[in-house]
């Protein structure tokens, strides 16, 4: 490693760490703006959102486009349903009821309001509800009652936000799963970190069986009728099973089932040509693959939208909305080497891991002396290899290290907030996590998705080999740059984040038009190629 490159992170380290960031401000142009002063930039993005049918917002985590998107919304006087891909981020929203003077209102599940829980860590009871008669009912202690409860709190909100809404009285904050009640009715719809909202609405929708078939359409129309047959099947069983733990498992089951035909009716309704379809070990799958204007045009058809997003797509022809503040926090691009697979693994270059490894502990100890604060996520591009190989050695330096395992990123991420360790080696998190409680995070590689998934080899054969391409460059980039926002909630929080894999360096001057100028203004180039960052 050299020493020089090394001196030079410490340096960016210590400037950042001690800096001060002023944010300016101006005045307000619009009355129902939350605040008294306003951060340069809000004006004009206000502005520039309500003269466009469709727009993208595109600000980092801590930029304040809360109170812009807000705040156009109450200017439109359109009704407005804001999409959110988590419950946390409905009550953010809802916290500024006050300072909008307007009934902001979101709708948790039904589990999560219930009052008749013995405790907050209990189920709702009328998730072991049953069957009799053509009826659903429950029972809530020793008795027997209908359900819903009639005095349901999850059906009241319900209620009352539908009514609400239809009558333009309120904003609606609702998630991704329940956003379908006021579907038809928006006017004006704000998709909030519109690239995971999207994302788990489009994901792909599955069946536990092989169906070979490249007609999507058909494949769909299979899965729905295995689905309804599983659906009467679990339906029957709630008829005649009244244990509790069998009950609550053939709900889960039930919900679960309920949610994928939903899915289904709404891929049912896209051209084919906007589908893909295949299988992975013995499953079937199919999604959507179709870019981000398109899908909320199929999903809101006639309404104003704005979606909000830290990395807006590259192919749609839409003028971002972008405003720069200063950040006290910095991505420092130190390349170490090529960090991918092949060049690490199959060329046998592996002794790029104990390098990168030794950087990342010197630095994060400067980093943990200076600041006092721990723990630091290692986005490691994939676990088997490289997630694996770095946190054996971790542990072989005597630091704590937890490794995550595939699928269980929110067990996983918990643990490591809530855990005695240093570092968190993990994939797949650059989405729906913040760490603003770590003063530096790692990129060990470039999040590359895997060429041997029979997705890839499905979505380039529904664009060809050059949009493959480019779609493949911009999807790494676009989710190490969603990676680099998570570690600063405010201006004026530290964070710093370092990319060690020098693949980032050509597909930073391969997308660099493309890029947000939010990542440019935080980027600090320390490789060779000084024609990078220009």
């Amino acid at each position: 490693m050299s020493s020089s490159l090394l001196e030079k992170v410490y340096k960016v380290i210590s400037e950042v760490f001690v800096s001060n960031v002023d944010v300016p401000t101006e005045r307000p142009k619009y009355e129902h703006y939350p605040y008294t002063t306003a951060w340069v930039g809000h004006n004009d993005a206000i502005s520039s959102i309500l003269n466009s049918n469709e727009s993208f917002l595109a600000s980092p985590t801590g930029s304040g486009k809360t109170a812009v998107y807000l705040t156009a919304s109450v200017v439109s006087e359109l009704k407005t349903l804001v999409v959110v891909p988590r419950n946390g981020l409905q009550k953010q929203v809802a916290d500024y009821e006050k300072r909008m003077g307007v009934p902001i209102l979101y709708l948790f599940e039904r589990s999560k309001m219930c009052n008749k829980k013995k405790s907050d860590k209990d189920p709702a009871p009328c998730l072991k509800k049953f069957r009799k008669g053509g009826k659903w009912y429950f029972k809530l202690g020793e008795e027997v009652v209908e359900y819903p409860c009639t005095d349901c709190p999850y059906e009241a909100k319900k209620e009352t936000i539908r009514e609400l809404f239809r009558n333009n009285e309120c904003i609606a904050v609702l998630n991704q799963g329940n956003f379908w009640l006021l579907r038809s009715q928006a006017e004006f719809v704000i998709i909030d970190e519109a690239d995971e909202t999207l994302r788990s609405i489009t994901d792909a929708v599955s069946y536990p069986r092989k169906f070979e078939s490249d007609d999507p359409v058909e494949v769909l129309r299979w899965m729905a009728s295995q689905i309804n047959k599983d659906i009467e099947k679990v339906t029957s069983a709630l008829e005649v099973t009244r244990k509790d733990s069998e009950l609550e498992k053939l709900n889960i089951i039930l919900h679960k089932l309920e949610r994928r035909l939903r899915k289904i009716e709404f891929f049912m309704e896209y051209p084919p040509d906007k589908l893909i379809t295949y299988i992975r070990g013995n499953k079937t799958y199919v999604e959507v693959f179709d870019n981000s204007i398109n899908i909320v045009r199929k999903l809101f058809s006639d309404a104003k939208v704005c979606m909000v997003t830290a990395t807006p797509p590259i192919s749609n022809g839409t003028q971002p909305i972008e405003y720069v503040l200063p950040f006290r926090a910095k991505v420092i691009y130190a390349p170490l080497g090529n960090m991918s697979e092949r060049n690490v693994f199959r060329r046998g270059n592996t002794e790029l891991l104990e390098k990168a490894v030794d950087f990342i502990i010197k630095t994060y100890d400067y980093t943990v002396n200076l600041t006092g604060m721990k723990k630091a996520p290692v986005h490691c591009g994939n676990l088997s290899k490289h997630g694996l190989r770095v946190y054996e050695l971790f542990k072989a330096n005597g630091r704590k290290a937890l490794l995550m395992e595939e699928g269980k990123q929110n067990v996983y991420v918990e643990e490591f907030i809530k855990g005695d360790y240093d570092f968190f080696c993990a994939v797949a998190v650059e989405y729906g996590y913040d760490w603003g409680f770590s003063p530096i995070q790692y990129i060990l590689k470039v999040p590359f998705a895997d060429l041997k998934d029979p997705r890839l080899e499905a979505i380039r054969k529904q664009l060809g080999q050059e949009k493959f391409d480019e779609w493949y460059g911009w999807d790494a980039l676009s989710r190490l740059i969603q990676a680099c926002g998570r570690n600063a909630r405010t201006p004026n929080d530290f964070g710093i984040t370092i990319i060690l894999d020098s693949c980032f360096g050509w597909l930073y001057n391969r997308f660099k038009d493309k890029i947000p100028k939010w990542f440019k203004e935080r980027l600090v180039w320390l490789a060779g190629d000084s024609n990078g960052k220009s």
